[in-house]
């Protein structure tokens, strides 16, 4: 079955994955769409699961109330500090997240050093 997909031309692929994770097969504005959003999931989902224990974790050892004393947001609540916390770390997990996968499809890209051989 493999040597028949390098004859017809097709990549391979591995057994089990979904066909999104290898992106579209030809350029179409609804596949752009698609891959557009698998990329958000792909990255905003961790980020946020991420940020939920950050803020767990850092909020149980620092009280939100001394971090007042570092801002001129006297009046900000309990509350708001801890949702922009959160924000905070889903920002920073999110781009952590974004940037591997731009990393990683950046080395399933073919490189001009293969053919320089």
């Amino acid at each position: 079955m493999p040597e028949e997909a390098e004859e017809e031309g097709r990549e391979m692929r591995l057994p089990g994955l979904p066909a999104e994770i290898y992106g579209p097969s030809r350029p179409s504005p609804a596949g752009e769409r698609e891959t557009l959003a698998l990329y958000l999931m792909w990255s905003l989902w961790p980020g946020f699961l991420v940020a939920g224990i950050a803020e767990v974790v850092f909020f149980s050892l620092v009280d939100p109330l001394d971090l007042r004393l570092l801002s001129d947001y006297h009046e900000l609540p309990r509350l708001g500090i801890y949702s922009l916390g959160f924000f905070f770390f889903w920002a920073i997990a999110a781009g952590s997240s974004a940037l591997s996968l731009y990393l990683g499809r950046r080395s399933r890209e073919p490189s001009d050093r293969s053919s320089r051989t």
